[in-house]
């Protein structure tokens, strides 16, 4: 902060002694000449820093952010992956849990379990966990239900004991 102080002390200052200069420079030739030499040292005061600026460390440093930036968009992506992942896993179980009730299935319970395939870019019902008071023909029902709305096949619905997951 003391460099930066320091640097515009120094261009006021030489803006200064410029503005004297060329005030009480005669006209024509010598004119130009202090005009000339105030521009020339107006550039030198604004430059004047990067004779000590370490380029390296400059372009060490971007690098070390660039390769932050990215871990951090890595980890944006897989957040935002596993929120629509919990998205679909719940509204999947209200849907589950709808149908339920529709059925007259008491106490059901739904527990749905969502999943990327590789090379897939967005996750789908998996398996299914189900619990509640049902009859075999009210599972039967819902199973039908789950494979054809959501693609889960009976082979990956769990029913568990009457009133658990």
């Amino acid at each position: 902060m003391e460099e930066l102080r320091n640097w515009i002390i120094g261009i006021c200052v030489g803006a200064l002694i410029c503005s004297i200069a060329r005030a009480i420079a005669p006209k024509g030739v010598s004119g130009s000449a202090v005009r000339l030499a105030c521009g020339f040292i107006t550039v030198a005061l604004l430059v004047g820093p990067l004779r000590e600026f370490d380029f390296e460390e400059y372009a060490f440093r971007l690098g070390e952010i660039r390769a932050e930036g990215g871990e951090y968009a890595d980890e944006a992506i897989s957040r935002g992956e596993e929120n629509i992942k919990a998205v679909i896993e719940q509204r999947c179980e209200a849907y589950i849990l709808d149908k339920a009730a529709e059925l007259g299935i008491e106490n059901a319970a739904a527990n749905v379990s969502a999943k990327i395939t590789d090379g897939g870019k967005y996750p789908y019902p998996y398996s299914v966990e189900l619990g509640g008071e049902a009859d075999g023909e009210q599972r039967k029902r819902l199973n039908s239900f789950i494979e054809g709305e959501l693609g889960v096949p009976d082979g990956r619905q769990y029913w568990s004991g009457e009133n658990e997951i």
